[in-house]
C-alpha cells in the first residue's frame, strides 16, 4: 500500500450521537488494532504515509473526528476533548473493538491521552502521543492568532471561503506553514488537503474544538495511564510546546520519549523515516497488541 493507494480507498460512514462520523479502516480484521486520532484543523489523511507502514501488521482504523474532514460539523455540537473521545470509542464498539492501540496527533493526542487515563484505560494496549497537547498549552502563534482568528471565522462564516482561496496560493502557503513550523513538507501533498482543513461548516468546529483544547489540563490525570507509552516531538514545535510532551514523561510511569531534531508539528510527515523507525520499534517491543 501507498499513499497515493491509500487516497482512493472510500471512506465508511456510521451515524453515532445521531451525527455521521467518516473513518479510514485498512487492514485484516483479524490483526492488533491501532486507532489514529488527528489533531486540530486536520482530518484522517494527515496518516497518509504512516497507514502505509503499518498496514500488514495492523488493522488501522482512522476517524475523522466530529467537525473534520468528511464527518458531520454540527452548529452547537459538543467538541469537548472528553465528548470526541468518547465518539472515538463508540466507534470501536460499533465495530465490536474491545482492546486497541492509540495514536492520537495534536488535539488527537489530548484525546487519546484522555482515552487511556479517564475514559477507558483498561482498554487500551499501547499509547502513542504525537506532538500532543498535555496540559492546555498552545505557542503563541496559535494561541493568539489562529485561536482569535477561528473565533471571528465563527460570527462571519464567509472567512472561511477566504481562507480556504488562500490557502491555494502558494506564497500564502508558504508563510503559513513556515509560521507553524511545516519543515521539508512538499507543499504538493498539501494541495488535497485544503477542502478538508477548510471545508463549508468547519466554523461550526474549528473556534469550540480550539477553546476545548485550552481548557483541558490532563497533567495530572495522566498518572493513571498504565499502557506502555511512546512520545514523539519536534524540537522546532512551533504549534504545542515540546514540554507538553516532557509532562507527559515525567508523570506515566512505562513512558519513553523521543525528540526528533528540527522538526515541527507534523513530524509524521516532516521527517518520515526517523518518526516511522521511532514507532516501528515501540512497537515491534515484546507484547505490542
Amino acid at each position: 500500500m501507498t499513499p497515493s493507494t491509500l487516497t482512493g480507498l472510500a471512506k465508511q460512514f456510521i451515524t453515532i450521537d445521531q451525527q455521521q462520523l467518516a473513518y479510514l479502516d485498512v487492514g485484516d480484521p483479524a490483526l492488533p488494532v491501532i486507532v489514529l486520532v488527528h489533531g486540530w484543523l486536520s482530518h484522517s489523511r494527515v496518516w497518509r504515509h504512516t497507514i502505509p507502514v503499518l498496514h500488514g501488521r495492523y488493522r488501522c482504523i482512522a476517524v475523522d473526528l466530529l467537525g473534520y474532514g468528511h464527518s458531520a460539523r454540527p452548529p452547537g455540537g459538543d467538541y469537548s476533548i472528553a465528548a470526541q473521545g468518547r465518539r472515538v470509542l463508540a466507534l470501536l464498539d460499533a465495530l465490536g473493538i474491545n482492546r486497541f492501540m492509540l495514536l492520537g496527533h495534536s488535539m488527537g493526542g489530548q484525546i487519546s491521552l484522555c482515552i487511556a487515563a479517564q475514559l477507558a484505560p483498561q482498554r487500551v494496549t499501547r499509547l502513542i502521543d504525537v506532538a500532543g497537547v498535555t496540559s492546555g498549552r498552545l505557542q503563541p502563534y496559535p494561541r493568539y492568532v489562529v485561536l482569535p482568528r477561528a473565533r471571528v471565522a465563527q460570527a462571519f462564516p464567509f472567512l472561511v471561503g477566504l481562507s480556504r482561496a488562500a490557502a491555494r496560493v502558494s506564497a500564502y502557503r508558504r508563510f503559513e506553514f513556515y509560521t507553524w513550523s511545516l519543515n521539508h513538507v512538499p507543499l504538493a501533498e498539501w494541495d488535497e488537503d485544503v477542502e478538508l482543513v477548510l471545508p463549508p461548516g468547519c466554523q461550526h468546529a474549528i473556534y469550540p474544538s480550539g477553546k476545548a483544547i485550552i481548557s483541558t489540563d490532563l497533567s495530572h490525570a495522566i498518572r493513571a495511564i498504565q499502557a506502555p507509552t511512546l512520545v514523539i516531538f519536534g524540537t522546532a514545535d512551533r504549534v504545542v510546546p515540546p514540554s507538553e510532551g516532557d509532562l507527559v514523561a515525567q508523570q506515566v510511569v512505562d513512558c519513553r520519549l523521543v525528540h526528533l531534531d528540527g522538526a515541527g508539528h507534523f513530524p509524521m510527515l516532516e521527517c518520515r523515516e526517523q518518526f516511522h523507525a521511532a514507532l516501528n520499534t515501540f512497537l515491534s517491543e515484546a507484547g505490542s497488541g
